[in-house]
């Protein structure tokens, strides 16, 4: 549809549906309370006397940067650019088909596809909560309680003591611990006021190391950590809740990350079994390995070979990768 039916819109510009933004493509997204606003400044733009002279309308608008993860009958997964300056790091939220006002391009300059969408839902989109999940695991349990029939309570004991001590130097983790294995919770912003000091991916991969160091020197097994990121699509950013009693722990976590921990951890057990790969003592989200800050300023070429593939319940089939890894090796490959 051209824009010649639909008022406001400079010519030549190209009005689409929902069901037709296209895949593999940058897409602008933009808030409808900016809708005026742009169509004004792409009308000036557009002027036969202008020729590309003036500043590009992106410069005077608030535009966040994505593409098309996966479409859905009423709903789009949308990759948005959290940051691409010096990571490449995105994150998937759901865009209702309902809250999508406009989908355009504008034919004879850039051709880039913009979303224009409900206000409150971009506001809500800036101000979410992100979270990194990690799982710690330990290895050879089940055989180990088939030989001996029960963990001793010293044993426990101690690990508790070294966890307690661990958490107590890192105030910004939630940690949830059973009996062999951990999940340890993280927040981080998207928001520009406060990116920098809540997404640090490389730190809490190093306090997933020490995890898995404290792991198997109690329990003398082999351990390995899983770690994910991503939205987390409820809470008001609390890690943890207690209540006032003790006895009942809330963890607010309606987050694709944190099944994903579950689903790697079975993925590559499979993997292992099947031959694929080695077991190994880190295994990374496809979105998480990509966000850490390389050298080099992108993803050393033969991780991403390495990447495997894996059906998931909670990704799409684009981002349904993990890396195999260790610590040691992707402190090399690290800014």
């Amino acid at each position: 549809m051209t824009a010649s039916s639909q008022p406001g819109w400079p010519q030549p510009t190209e009005v689409c549906g929902a069901d037709d933004v296209p895949r593999g493509r940058d897409i602008g997204l933009i808030g409808s309370a900016q809708l005026e606003g742009m169509q004004a400044l792409w009308r000036d733009y557009l002027r036969p006397d202008c020729l590309g002279s003036d500043e590009h309308p992106n410069n005077f608008l608030n535009v966040l940067w994505c593409s098309v993860d996966a479409s859905r009958e009423n709903a789009i997964d949308l990759e948005i650019q959290v940051n691409v300056r010096d990571r490449g790091h995105c994150a998937v939220r759901t865009l209702p088909k309902s809250q999508l006002i406009a989908h355009v391009r504008f034919l004879d300059r850039d051709g880039h596809p913009y979303l224009v969408v409900d206000q409150a839902w971009f506001d809500e989109l800036q101000g979410s909560t992100f979270s990194i999940y990690g799982l710690v695991d330990v290895g050879g349990m089940r055989n180990y309680l088939s030989e001996c029939g029960q963990v001793p309570w010293e044993v426990i004991s101690e690990l508790r003591k070294r966890i307690d001590a661990i958490a107590a130097e890192h105030q910004h983790c939630a940690f949830i611990s059973l009996a062999d294995s951990i999940v340890v919770k993280t927040n981080w912003s998207g928001g520009s006021d406060g990116y920098e000091a809540t997404y640090q991916p490389e730190k809490f991969i190093a306090l997933l190391g020490t995890l898995t160091d404290t792991f198997s020197s109690v329990f003398h097994m082999p351990a390995y950590a899983v770690a994910a990121q991503g939205v987390n699509q409820c809470g008001d950013g609390a890690l943890i809740h207690v209540s006032t009693e003790g006895n009942h722990v809330l963890v607010p976590s309606l987050a694709t990350p944190f099944a994903q921990l579950f689903e790697i951890e079975r993925a590559a057990r499979d993997s292992i079994k099947a031959g694929l790969h080695q077991p190994s003592t880190l295994y990374l989200s496809k979105a998480l390995f990509q966000s850490l800050r390389f050298r080099g300023h992108s993803a050393p070429s033969d991780l991403v070979q390495r990447l495997v593939k894996y059906r998931s319940r909670a990704v799409s089939a684009e981002s349904g990768f993990y890396l195999p890894t260790s610590q040691a090796e992707l402190r090399g490959f690290l800014a």
